[in-house]
């Protein structure tokens, strides 16, 4: 666990902070032909996706931001080097003055409780859900929670029946998994011994309007969120089954280390994007090596992420 800083070299000259984390594992072998030593590792909030909630974190909230709840689990993260919490408005890898923070940390959660053993990611990863909200990391490796950057100005454009595409692209592949989309989401809340009564609501796909699918999904009237948000929730979630992998041979553009939180543009008739569609990075692997770098983005639908996402280009 020594801490590890990683740099990228841009054309440029400038030296940007890729990465600050700890080294997880080490492989060091011998033989006659020195080889490279693998080392592998993670973010400081990469912790996170191992951990579980500690015992003696106060479980049942009300009323409380999603900033608020995510420091008081890692407070118990915290020291000199220890993990922090950065809390941004959009797309940003740095923090943001204290006016622009209250957009993301206005919104409360009404109520939430999670058991000890529950993942430390999973718990924070849900409640950033039901806000439109993006868990991360910064480039000094610690926890980043920011708005969805869904509307904002798209980082380039890949038109590709015009012939337009940015500089180091190199190939894009779509999946649509038609198994996982429905038609009509209806969720049911039983009605509880504290006098709720049951209730129901349906949402339409706009995606999904030949053929009827339906899927219900009940709620117990312990369930923390309201039937709409569940709603909602599910077919965003849905929305994950349609997805594009594309391809660069660079791993940075305009002088920038791609990230996720951010939108591209895309229209190719050969995968079936007939209009310019909206895509948002959901994630970014980079393969670097001595002589060639690659970045390939995963992208979804803003809809993942935002329900009420607008300028799709779609139906």
């Amino acid at each position: 666990y020594h801490e590890a800083n990683i740099y990228y070299l841009h054309e440029n000259g400038f030296k940007e902070l890729y990465l600050r984390g700890y080294v997880l594992s080490q492989s060091p072998k011998s033989s006659a032909n020195p080889e490279p030593m693998k080392i592998s590792g993670y973010s400081k909030a990469g912790m996170i996706e191992d951990c579980d909630i500690p015992p003696d974190v106060e479980l049942e909230t009300s009323g409380l931001t999603i900033a608020t709840i995510a420091q008081r689990i890692l407070s118990k993260f915290g020291g000199k080097k220890g993990l922090k919490l950065v809390v941004a408005a959009s797309g940003a890898n740095t923090a943001v003055p204290e006016k622009e923070k209250k957009k993301v940390e206005d919104d409360e959660i009404e109520k939430t409780t999670a058991k000890e053993s529950r993942n430390i990611k999973s718990y924070l990863a849900d409640l950033c859900s039901r806000k439109n909200l993006v868990l991360s990391h910064t480039n000094e490796g610690d926890l980043l929670i920011t708005k969805a950057n869904t509307d904002g100005e798209p980082l380039f454009e890949i038109d590709l029946d015009r012939g337009d595409k940015p500089y180091g692209f190199e190939d894009m592949q779509p999946v649509y998994n038609g198994q996982r989309i429905f038609s009509d989401i209806t969720v049911i809340r039983q009605a509880d011994d504290e006098g709720g009564n049951a209730a129901e609501y349906t949402i339409k796909n706009p995606l999904c309007p030949v053929v009827y699918r339906p899927k219900v999904i009940t709620l117990s009237g312990g369930d923390d969120i309201s039937i709409e948000e569940a709603a909602q929730n599910a077919l965003c979630e849905h929305l994950k089954a349609i997805t594009l992998t594309i391809t660069m041979s660079k791993i940075a553009y305009n002088n920038k280390l791609l990230a996720i939180n951010n939108t591209i543009v895309v229209r190719h008739r050969a995968i079936f994007l007939y209009e310019k569609t909206k895509w948002f990075i959901q994630n970014v692997q980079f393969n670097v090596e001595a002589d060639k770098e690659e970045a390939v983005l995963t992208c979804v639908l803003p809809w993942v992420y935002n329900y009420n996402a607008k300028n799709l280009g779609l139906p």
